[in-house]
């Protein structure tokens, strides 16, 4: 014999987690990008573009090749903290390649270009700007201390960075001078 009333449980019990699914499904499609007005949308896209472009970003990423050459490097540091401090990054044709919005990671390329200060070239084989094609991604820190960043492709730099060494000292402009 069938247990009617179980049944009945069993059905109601069964329609209302469909019914639940549906809500639920119905709930996430609010949140999606493509249900955004078009402004929001416009804002958003400008705001990861301006991410990629900022010369914050490129700040970001001197001090992280920076960082990684001063691991590398033995000797003197005198010359190179005021190439770190003097030289100055820039960006060309930064490019969003793809962002996390759960993550809030802004995935982006472009050509990283360091260029270096006055006298600075003599120990970079006449080169005045180190370059490399990059990949590069921006990430609130966890702790929401500031950005983090990481970066591929820029080795070439690094090494260079990590290689310098110079008999001459550097000269250090006047506005740099009273910050070391």
């Amino acid at each position: 014999m069938i247990d009617r009333r179980g049944l009945a449980i069993a059905l109601g019990a069964l329609l209302v987690v469909i019914a639940a699914g549906i809500g639920l499904s119905l709930w996430g499609d609010r949140g999606t990008e493509e249900n955004l007005p078009a402004k929001v949308r416009e804002e958003r896209q400008k705001a990861v573009e301006n991410t990629c472009a900022s010369q914050e970003t490129f700040q970001g990423l001197k001090k992280l090749v920076f960082d990684q050459a001063a691991r590398l490097r033995t000797g003197d540091r005198t010359n190179f903290d005021i190439l770190s401090q003097t030289a100055f990054a820039r960006m060309e044709d930064p490019v969003v390649e793809n962002r996390d919005e759960f993550l809030k990671r802004i995935s982006c390329s472009g050509e990283f270009i360091l260029e270096l200060p006055p006298g600075a070239e003599r120990a970079f084989k006449g080169l005045r700007r180190l370059r490399a094609r990059v990949q590069y991604e921006v990430q609130p820190a966890a702790d929401g201390s500031g950005p983090v960043y990481e970066m591929k492709g820029a080795e070439p730099i690094v090494s260079s960075l990590a290689a310098f060494q110079m008999e001459q000292r550097l000269e250090l402009p006047q506005d740099v001078a009273g910050e070391l």
